[in-house]
């Protein structure tokens, strides 16, 4: 399945808060098989982020983000727009990953008292992986 680089940062950046709810097993086996199957893509997304941070921000002698009065990071002369067009076209990027697939149903059983209830934001993170 075609997955945007942008996708794969929600589900990542939300799923963090589903790891201490309880969930039926198919629902938790399908998270924890996401997980590590979008982490390669991940881990390249990452890497390409970092690269593009050291090309467009200001460090200090210390290699760390200058920041400006607001905690913004300072960028090089001219180079934000440059940086914002290399990001949202770094975001766009699909990958070809094999995902567990939920359905709907199998996101409703989490209704019962027996399982935790899920947020908006939780819906969010799993959209990635409903069909």
């Amino acid at each position: 399945m075609k997955v945007k680089n942008k996708d794969i940062v929600v589900f990542l950046n939300g799923i963090g808060a589903l790891k201490d709810k309880r969930f039926p097993v198919k629902v938790t086996y399908a998270i924890n098989k996401n997980i590590r199957a979008v982490s390669g893509a991940a881990e390249a997304y990452n890497k390409t982020f970092d690269e593009l941070r050291s090309q467009y921000m200001l460090k200090d002698a210390e290699e760390k983000l200058v920041l400006d009065e607001h905690g913004e990071p300072k960028f090089h002369e001219g180079k934000k727009d440059e940086f914002v067009k290399e990001l949202d076209e770094l975001r766009e990027i699909e990958v070809d990953i094999n995902l567990n697939m939920l359905t709907y149903s199998d996101i409703e059983k989490c209704d019962s008292d027996k399982y935790s209830t899920l947020t908006v934001r939780d819906m969010e993170a799993l959209d990635i992986m409903l069909k």
